[in-house]
């Protein structure tokens, strides 16, 4: 058995195709996901879920892998109008990547994308796919940074009059879940809680809690600049985080590493990078 590495965000991908079998009591979830303490009374069923989804697949990864396989072929009858409507250039219609080494660039390095100019966007749905077509057929440029090259290129062959607009998605990889020998993640789990019931021992954070402490963590955009929700935003999250890290550390596992041969199963390739440097 090989073992490989995925990103977080192509392990949360498998783990969330199950959240519709989740329909045990909530109360059931949340001591399957942290019994020691009550994780439901600061975080919504929605993040409860989704912190099972990866608990399940970390300690049944072949049924749930199953399950994901079942529902690939339906979600590739969508595949097609989800490309028509994309508001970008490139859209990713290539099998994800497993990673041999753990430090691979491209487990962390982000993903430079373009959206398709108002201008082409006006001319029609052929217009657009051509627009696609030579985009593809030149971004090697864009894999060699030079994106003024590649610009200059859709500009000249399509007659824009303005530049293309950049988008730059950061890949999760960056923000990893490694663990280290000896760490004690339940007490640091513990710490996390009690750092959240202190907001409230203020009036202006008491406010913050009543409002917002089942706020979606990943909405941090919406904010709205206040320091005090962003706070407690972000210790969700890092809450979250901890609490995968707890299964991981349960499973006995370093990070999002999997068979090989089980990640081929769902479509997944592996890494042209570091791939290479384990070919006969």
């Amino acid at each position: 058995m090989t073992t490989v590495f995925i990103t977080e965000s192509n392990f949360s991908k498998i783990a969330m195709k199950n959240i519709r079998d989740i329909n045990d009591d909530i109360s059931q979830v949340c001591r399957r996901v942290y019994e020691s303490r009550n994780v439901g009374a600061y975080l919504n069923h929605r993040e409860i879920k989704f912190i099972e989804c990866k608990r399940l697949l970390l300690e049944n990864t072949e049924e749930c892998i199953q399950r994901h396989i079942e529902r690939i072929e339906a979600e590739k009858k969508n595949k097609s109008q989800a490309v028509k409507y994309s508001p970008y250039v490139f859209v990713n219609n290539t099998p994800p990547k497993y990673h041999f080494e753990r430090e691979c660039n491209f487990l962390s390095k982000d993903y430079l994308n373009f959206l398709v100019p108002p201008e082409i966007d006006e001319r029609g749905e052929r217009e657009i796919q051509k627009f696609r077509e030579f985009a593809n057929a030149n971004k090697q440029l864009v894999l060699d940074n030079k994106v003024y090259v590649f610009i200059h290129r859709l500009k000249t062959q399509f007659r824009l009059q303005y530049d293309v607009s950049q988008v730059t998605f950061s890949n999760t990889g960056v923000r990893t879940l490694d663990l280290e020998d000896g760490t004690d993640i339940s007490r640091e789990i513990d710490s996390v809680l009690n750092e959240i019931d202190s907001i409230g021992q203020t009036e202006s954070g008491a406010n913050t809690l009543k409002k917002f402490r089942y706020m979606d963590h990943w909405k941090r955009d919406l904010a709205q600049n206040n320091d005090g929700i962003t706070q407690l935003l972000n210790m969700k999250s890092r809450l979250v985080d901890l609490i995968v890290k707890f299964h991981l550390q349960n499973n006995s596992m370093k990070g999002f590493s999997f068979d090989e041969g089980l990640l081929e199963l769902v479509g997944f390739q592996s890494c042209g990078s570091c791939g290479k440097k384990f070919d006969l």
